[in-house]
């Protein structure tokens, strides 16, 4: 398993969960996404040392020693066009692709709007076997996110028809399977569905996706999932409170482990990590993200500290308000070094 530094050049591994071994990338590329479960290692980032850093993929057949870029021509498309994912299997690579042809119109707006013209949304995605990504598909709608595994490649796509998975076995030739789903979202070979109401946001793992169909039952309380893992010891989620104004508590966070997506075990991260118990006046978050090994689930935590109240009503001067006599700077954050946690599964 890895765990990507964000802001910083480096991708850590570990198969205990205690030792890190640091993988070399080039100088100045800063990865946003890692995938080195496979032979074939591939890292999706930007190249800070540009003057006007793009999306670049990555990929190694000698587990990090030398890194070669895989080239997505962009430039024929109309419009906007960026790089959405990245996915390997095999010693294949599929590159997903959107473009947007609506562009504003700054010469002929008004001052107080911009001009819109109808635009065509589309999603192009190249096949590569290690050389330059080759055009071989193209479909209307939006990309999501998806994932490679040992019978091909899959892709979420929101179309005009509805939402669709795409599925190829070798890259080049997709087919399309309607999904009955509001919200779709996708981890590392696992991708859940999501069918989100007033109250309620469920997540479903698709059928066929190591194992049956699956539901994954949150707490009471927990409206949502701001992190999910899945790996050989399970599926691990962080739990996240009902964001309603009379009911969300910043300190209701949770975090789950499953070994089959079916019974869950979850704690509240007091009871999980120590954490003090909040005091009514308490502006802190606490972020939590978590990973899955071989044995073992690891969770990443690190606590913001917020201004108090009384300098967060200072600081909020609504609009046709007295100017402040004094320039108004943004509150200070203060963030605590980095925790980890190791959960042995047996």
């Amino acid at each position: 398993m890895s765990f990507v530094d964000r802001g910083m050049n480096s991708i850590l591994v570990t198969e205990d969960g205690r030792e890190w071994t640091p993988i070399p990338v080039p100088t100045g590329f800063l990865p946003w996404s890692v995938d080195i479960t496979g032979d074939r290692w591939l890292i999706q980032g930007w190249d800070s040392t540009l003057e006007a850093p793009f999306a670049q993929i990555l990929f190694s057949d000698d587990q990090g020693a030398n890194w070669t870029e895989i080239v997505v021509d962009l430039t024929p498309f109309d419009g906007m066009a960026w790089v959405v994912d990245a996915i390997v299997a095999g010693r294949l690579i599929v590159v997903a692709v959107q473009s947007d042809t609506w562009q504003p119109d700054l010469d002929q707006a008004p001052d107080d709007a911009l001009a819109y013209e109808p635009s065509e949304e589309r999603v192009h995605l190249f096949s590569s076997d290690g050389g330059p990504a080759e055009l071989v598909a193209e479909f209307p709608g939006w990309a999501s996110g998806g994932y490679g595994s040992s019978d091909g490649f899959h892709l979420i796509m929101y179309s005009p028809d509805g939402d669709q998975l795409l599925a190829s076995t070798d890259g080049r030739e997709w087919t399309r399977t309607a999904l009955d789903v509001e919200v779709t979202d996708s981890a590392r070979n696992e991708i859940w569905t999501s069918d989100e109401g007033y109250t309620e946001f469920r997540f479903e793992r698709f059928e066929g996706v190591y194992g049956s169909g699956q539901v994954l039952t949150l707490p009471e309380g927990i409206g949502w999932m701001p992190d999910l893992a899945v790996g050989p010891a399970g599926v691990a989620a962080v739990g996240g409170p009902i964001a309603t104004p009379s009911q969300y508590d910043p300190h209701r966070y949770m975090i789950g482990w499953s070994l089959d997506g079916i019974d869950w075990q979850w704690q509240t991260l007091q009871g999980a990590f120590g954490l003090p118990e909040p005091s009514e006046d308490d502006n802190s978050f606490t972020e939590v993200q978590v990973a899955v090994g071989q044995r073992f689930v690891l969770a990443q935590l690190q606590t913001f500290e917020f201004p108090d109240a009384e300098f967060d009503e200072e600081f909020n001067v609504g609009v046709g308000d007295p100017q402040p006599s004094a320039p108004l700077t943004a509150p200070e954050i203060s963030a605590s070094p980095h925790r980890w946690f190791i959960a042995r599964v047996d």
